[in-house]
């Protein structure tokens, strides 16, 4: 008998492969690695979770800083708004530009509840000497009462909070004092020295809320845009930042802790916590940003809250795959699941976030139409973006008339210089003060400009934001003043000017050589204490019916001086009238004509023994 060799040979090889099917070192190495592929996919996922919760976090603080850093970023175009309209009506009486004040803040339509603004108040800076006169006058002229509180010391100027917004908390803050209190004092005193916007030290603007963290924003109000300008007062913006802070963490789908550090108080200890109970422990979900005030910054240290984003963060390894690495299939279904929830999840807080952002943007761009500022935007050298204000100023019919225009066009010659230096600091990013340029519009007429430029990102883009306002009317009424102030101060002839009810305003020094009497003497007083008693009431009601009737009388009136000489005045009587042709004063000149006219003698003996008229 013999044996098929082949045979043989194939059946052995089938029995040791069928041996090693079932040997347990196949088991092991498939357990082994199934362990270790098992291992890696859920230590790989749990890394990606972590990363994509690291990332949705990011996402979310980011997107919420610029949130509240675009609610800051306003205050200082309101506060440029109300400097604008205090400069732009700085002969209108307190009511005319308290009805302005509030008529324009309502017409922008902003929440200052979202923005976290308490109050946006211009405040009148008044001299020791003069504050007494300018509360009577406020008094006298006004339907408001003013009260300067706390009270100040004789020797210390007042800063009074004349206009208000919010309307409903004017009542009760009409009048108080910012120099009163520590802290708005010293930032006060630093707007003034510097010209510049300023942020004052943490302070209490809500007393009732223990847990609120309040600012106030200060914008300087000259003139001029020297030292040598008269300083008006201040526009303030006072804001909470828990109001600001807690309003923009309102939207969000995860809950987050934020605490706030102003190094000027603290480098280390928070000075606002949304949960102040909470440890101070570090979470591994923990991130800082800075927010820019003006010149100075504030930061933010934001801690998630999220139990589930803590979790997933702190697993090192995805246990639904792990403990279901034998399936595949369930696995690549979990994974698939856990990624499209969490992708749904960041694309809905990435459109709330962008609904938000795009909302600020449209009131960004409201209140950039209906600032009366002009304002210019330009990127490269040519204009980008403008507003209705600058197409006036500029003599065009539409801002679009503007776009893509190189800036050099709209510059004076004799400007171009001083421009190139003040884009060359801005690139530095050094700070600009407003300066006064030469600007041309688009029919080649010059005019002079008040402007103030700053470094913005425009589309992606470093663009430079121009503000500026027409001051050739106000630099001619500047000389204007001047030179009739000369006329008035060394003028001949006596000077007074009253109100439409005769009260006594002002006067010059020819007067008090006329009259002897100050200016301090007969301020607020009638011209009856010149009366010497020689003229009947039907001499004056003549007298007013001319004045009211063709605005003129000449004529002359027999007074007494305050030491009780007889005198002839020759006086001119002047009715000056608004454009409503309504008599809002009256302008007397006088001039002593005793020696000119005769038969005063006769006059003066009838007068001489008559008591003059009671002064005190």
């Amino acid at each position: 008998m013999q044996f098929d060799a082949t045979a043989d040979t194939g059946a052995t090889d089938a029995i040791r492969r069928h041996r090693i099917w079932q040997s347990p070192l196949l088991a092991l190495l498939i357990l082994v690695s199934g362990l270790s592929l098992s291992f890696m996919l859920a230590s790989n996922a749990a890394q990606q979770a972590r990363d994509r919760t690291q990332d949705r976090f990011q996402s979310t603080v980011q997107q919420t800083t610029r949130v509240i850093q675009e609610k800051i970023d306003r205050f200082s175009l309101l506060m440029m708004a109300g400097r604008g309209l205090i400069l732009n009506n700085t002969s209108a009486s307190s009511s005319e530009i308290n009805t302005r004040w509030h008529r324009m803040f309502d017409s922008y339509q902003v929440d200052y509840a979202d923005l976290g603004v308490v109050g946006l108040s211009f405040t009148r800076y008044i001299a020791p000497h003069e504050r007494d006169a300018f509360v009577d006058d406020f008094n006298t002229h006004t339907k408001r009462t003013l009260n300067i509180f706390p009270p100040p010391a004789d020797n210390q100027p007042s800063l009074a909070v004349l206009h208000l917004v919010p309307k409903d908390i004017e009542g009760r803050m009409l009048g108080y004092d910012l120099m009163g209190e520590e802290r708005r004092r010293q930032a006060v005193l630093e707007t003034m020295r510097t010209g510049q916007m300023v942020l004052s030290r943490p302070l209490s603007l809500l007393p009732t809320d223990i847990n609120s963290l309040d600012y106030l924003q200060m914008l300087p109000v000259r003139t001029e845009d020297t030292a040598a300008g008269r300083f008006l007062g201040v526009v303030t913006i006072g804001f909470s930042m828990s109001l600001l802070i807690n309003s923009s963490l309102e939207d969000l789908a995860t809950p987050m802790r934020v605490q706030l550090v102003d190094t000027r108080e603290s480098l280390t200890r928070p000075l606002f916590d949304t949960h102040p109970k909470l440890d101070q422990t570090i979470h591994p979900l923990m991130l800082t940003r800075v927010l820019k005030i003006g010149k100075h910054s504030l930061t933010l240290q934001v801690t998630s809250l999220d139990p589930a984003a803590a979790a997933a963060f702190q697993r090192r390894y995805d246990a639904a795959i792990l403990t279901s690495g034998v399936s595949l299939t369930l696995m690549l279904t979990l994974v698939a699941m856990f990624f499209i929830i969490t992708r749904q999840q960041a694309l809905l807080l990435s459109r709330k976030m962008a609904a938000r952002a795009d909302e600020m943007h449209h009131r960004y761009k409201s209140l950039f139409a209906q600032s009366p500022e002009a304002i210019v935007v330009h990127v490269n050298g040519r204009v980008e973006l403008a507003n209705d204000h600058a197409a006036r100023l500029f003599g065009c019919d539409s801002p679009t008339e503007l776009y893509q225009r190189p800036i050099t066009e709209l510059i004076h010659p004799g400007s171009l210089e001083l421009v190139e230096r003040r884009r060359a600091l801005l690139n530095q990013n050094s700070p600009l003060e407003p300066a006064e340029q030469r600007l041309v519009r688009i029919d080649g007429q010059p005019f002079m400009a008040e402007v103030s430029s700053s470094l913005i990102n425009y589309q992606g883009q470093k663009g430079i934001q121009v503000v500026f306002r027409d001051i050739s009317a106000e630099k001619l009424q500047r000389l204007e003043a001047r030179i009739a102030n000369i006329l008035i101060e060394h003028g001949q002839d006596a000077l007074m000017v009253t109100d439409n009810e005769g009260r006594i305003e002002l006067v010059n020094p020819a007067f008090q050589r006329l009259t002897g009497y100050t200016a301090k003497n007969v301020i607020g007083r009638t011209p009856d204490l010149l009366n010497a008693g020689h003229h009947d009431s039907d001499f004056f009601y003549q007298l007013w019916n001319a004045l009211k009737g063709s605005g003129l009388w000449r004529g002359d009136i027999i007074n007494r001086s305050k030491e009780g000489r007889i005198y002839i005045q020759e006086t001119d009587i002047h009715a000056l009238r608004n454009e409503n042709q309504e008599i809002i004063h009256f302008v007397c000149l006088m001039r002593d004509v005793t020696e000119q006219r005769n038969g005063f003698e006769q006059i003066y003996d009838q007068l001489a023994d008559t008591e003059p008229p009671p002064f005190s």
